[in-house]
């Protein structure tokens, strides 16, 4: 036996510091009193309280029992390890000291035989969470995770319930975390380790993934989910590099079939937002321009902060003559770093495009392409002009055909005018093209075209008929 009148002084100083909320410091003097007096079961019970008081759930249990072994009738020691037994989710245990210290005790507290009755609600609780990530309501899960885990700190498989429902729900960097303090507490544990390479796979950390699986095979060699999450990986990583080399190499055709295999995986990460943008720019290489904006929008909504999806898509949207949209995706891209002097071009010529959108587009009126010829736009105007002359067209009204006729009129005087030209081409308006004339004599132009070489601007060659 030690020296039991310094293992007393001990434990006296030990209470001292329990009255005054320092339980670390009253774990270290009983421990200093168990050293001296190692058969005092009094000695473990109160560096139990003062475990259990710190949340060393596991330690105030082992010494609970300890103190058990001494003295096996204490209700106050199985008391203790039925509440470190609920606090670590081992309800049968908890019920066994529960039933033990009701059975010791004459005369037993109605607040533990209630505690001991809440264990069957806590049960049916972790049932009904059991069932809500089953079937994939995991907000409902983790509402109800909440709740028990007041009572149940400590508890691994409420702990993996959690990291479960916030995987469900995106919460990936929580569930990582939680993953990795019970990997920490017990390095073969396989459902911590398969949630947490889910998190890394999800957030676009493949190579981290692909270690996690292969770890958990390695600790368990009949983990079907491992096998299949750890092989589609790999697959995923294969097919992305192949995808990539692909476009790389200009084949922009393949590179967009090795995307779509890639999207047709239905793999759950983040870098899906990059197949789809990366998909999007074969897409725009093959003249897949509408496929190529819905890759985009589906990059974006996976991931709302991708710079490179919204870049992307403006530019799409230019090609598609969206320039409003082209205008709000460029604007989007320049928020993220206003020194990118080449975004800031790509706005203002968005800007510049959705101005000249609200004119009356020439081109269009005459049916030619933004490169035609001067002689391509004589020809036009000269089908039009036939076509539409309020005299001779009998398809619409005189009106309909008087105002297409001023229409085709004025997109002639501004194309067929070098000067004019560029300066419609470059965003000016109607008035600073007519040089502050009220309106073009489209009859006067017809009749300038009308009568042939020499004539002004109808140029050579053109003679009308009716």
């Amino acid at each position: 036996m030690g020296d039991k009148s310094q293992a007393e002084s001990l434990k006296d100083l030990g209470n001292e510091e329990f009255k005054k909320q320092n339980y670390t410091k009253a774990a270290i003097h009983y421990t200093e009193a168990i050293n001296a007096c190692p058969e005092e079961p009094t000695y473990y019970s109160n560096r139990s309280a003062a475990f259990f008081m710190s949340e060393q759930f596991s330690d105030s249990l082992a010494d609970s029992k300890k103190a058990l072994e001494l003295d096996p009738k204490s209700v106050k020691s199985h008391l203790r390890a039925a509440r470190c037994y609920v606090k670590l989710g081992q309800f049968n245990e908890a019920k066994s000291h529960f039933q033990k210290a009701i059975s010791y005790n004459n005369e037993p507290s109605p607040t533990v035989i209630r505690e001991m009755n809440q264990i069957d609600f806590y049960e049916r609780q972790f049932s009904r969470i059991d069932s809500l990530l089953t079937s994939g309501d995991y907000a409902n899960a983790l509402r109800e995770i909440s709740s028990l885990e007041v009572n149940c700190t400590s508890w691994t498989q409420l702990k993996i319930a959690k990291a479960r429902a916030l995987l469900g729900i995106g919460r990936y960097s929580e569930a990582s975390n939680l993953t990795t303090e019970l990997i920490r507490a017990d390095n073969t544990n396989v459902e911590a380790t398969l949630i947490r390479g889910k998190c890394q796979f999800y957030t676009g950390n493949v190579d981290n993934a692909i270690k996690h699986y292969s770890q958990i095979l390695r600790m368990d060699p009949d983990c079907s989910e491992a096998r299949t999450l750890l092989k589609n990986a790999k697959l995923f990583e294969t097919k992305k590099k192949e995808g990539n080399e692909a476009f790389v190499q200009k084949k922009h055709q393949e590179a967009y079939d090795i995307y779509s295999e890639l999207i047709d995986l239905d793999v759950k990460t983040t870098l899906m937002s990059t197949i789809y943008c990366n998909r999007a720019a074969a897409g725009m290489m093959i003249n897949k321009l509408k496929e190529a904006l819905d890759d985009c929008d589906k990059a974006i909504e996976i991931d709302p902060n991708y710079v490179k999806a919204y870049r992307r898509r403006g530019t799409i949207n230019m090609k598609l003559e969206n320039y409003e949209d082209a205008v709000r995706d460029f604007e989007k891209t320049y928020e993220f770093d206003r020194s990118d002097r080449e975004v800031k071009s790509l706005l203002k010529d968005a800007q510049l495009e959705l101005k000249k959108s609200k004119r009356k587009d020439f081109y269009k009126i005459l049916g030619v392409p933004k490169d035609a010829s001067d002689k391509d736009i004589r020809k036009a105007y000269r089908a039009l002009a036939l076509k539409y002359h309020p005299d001779k067209c009998t398809d619409i009204s005189k009106e309909e055909a008087e105002l297409k006729f001023k229409d085709i009129g004025e997109a002639y005087a501004i194309l067929s005018d070098e000067n004019k030209r560029r300066k419609f081409d470059s965003g000016a308006d109607m008035e600073d093209l007519m040089g502050g004339e009220h309106g073009v004599d489209v009859n006067e132009i017809f009749r300038s075209f009308s009568r042939g070489p020499g004539s002004g601007r109808g140029g050579p060659g053109f003679h009308f008929s009716f």
